[in-house]
C-alpha cells in the first residue's frame, strides 16, 4: 500500500501561504502601537501563533488530499470445465477413472500459479461440481459459455479447459454464442469417434 500527499494546485504554493502568514502576523502586530504596552516575547508568540494560523488556513485552500494506492494481485482463474452428459462413453469405469485422475493432475499442476474451478455441464450447469458419473441426458455446451461470461467475464480470466465430445442436442450453436470473454478456450476430445448407426433397414 503507497501513501501519496498530494495537492490540487502546484506544491510551489506552499511559499505563498508562508508569506501570507508572516505578512499578516507583520501588519498585525508590528505595525501596530496597540500591541506596545505587552512584552516583546509575548508579542512576537502571537504574532507566531497568528501568522501559523494563517498559513495553515491557506494551505487546508490549496485542497491538500492522501492518496492510497493498494495493489491486489490475483492469480488468473482456469475453469475446468467437464462433460457430464451420457454420450461421452468411456465403455469402461477404468476409462473414466483414468479420466479423472488425468483431469484432477492437471489442476493440481496449474494450482501454484493459477485459481482453479471447475464446473461440469449437461443439460445444465454446476459449479464446483465432481464429474462422478456421465448421466446427461442432454448437452447444452452454449449454456455453458454464458455461465462463464454471466460469473467469470469480469475477473482475471486465464483460460477455459473444456473436456466435451462436443456434441450438443440442446441450446445455440456454441460458434455462435455471443460471449465477451477474451480468455483463450482449450478444448479436449472426448468420448468414441467411431459412427454408430441410430436404425437399420434390413
Amino acid at each position: 500500500m503507497n501513501h501519496t500527499f498530494s495537492f490540487s494546485y502546484p506544491w510551489w504554493y506552499l511559499f505563498f501561504c508562508l508569506a501570507a502568514g508572516v505578512l499578516y502576523a507583520f501588519i498585525m502586530y508590528f505595525r501596530e502601537n496597540r500591541f506596545a504596552d505587552y512584552s516583546p516575547w509575548f508579542k512576537r508568540l502571537l504574532a507566531f501563533l497568528r501568522g501559523l494560523s494563517v498559513a495553515t488556513i491557506c494551505f487546508l485552500l490549496m485542497s491538500p488530499f492522501i492518496k492510497i494506492v493498494k495493489e491486489d494481485i490475483k492469480q488468473p482463474i482456469v475453469i475446468f470445465a467437464a462433460d457430464r452428459s451420457s454420450s461421452i462413453n468411456f465403455e469402461t469405469k477404468k476409462n473414466l477413472d483414468l479420466f479423472k485422475t488425468k483431469w484432477a493432475e492437471l489442476a493440481k499442476d496449474l494450482k501454484g500459479k493459477y485459481d482453479i474451478r471447475t464446473v461440469t455441464f449437461a443439460g445444465d450447469v454446476r459449479d464446483n461440481d465432481a464429474l462422478d458419473s456421465l448421466n446427461g441426458n442432454s448437452t447444452n455446451i452454449a449454456s455453458l459459455l454464458e455461465f462463464i461470461e454471466s460469473n467469470y467475464a469480469d475477473q482475471n480470466l486465464g483460460a477455459i479447459i473444456l473436456g466435451s465430445d462436443g456434441i450438443y442436442n440442446e441450446g445455440n450453436n456454441p460458434l455462435y454464442t455471443d460471449s465477451k470473454f477474451a480468455a483463450p478456450l482449450y478444448t479436449v476430445a472426448l468420448g468414441d469417434t467411431t459412427q454408430k448407426k441410430d436404425i437399420t433397414i434390413q
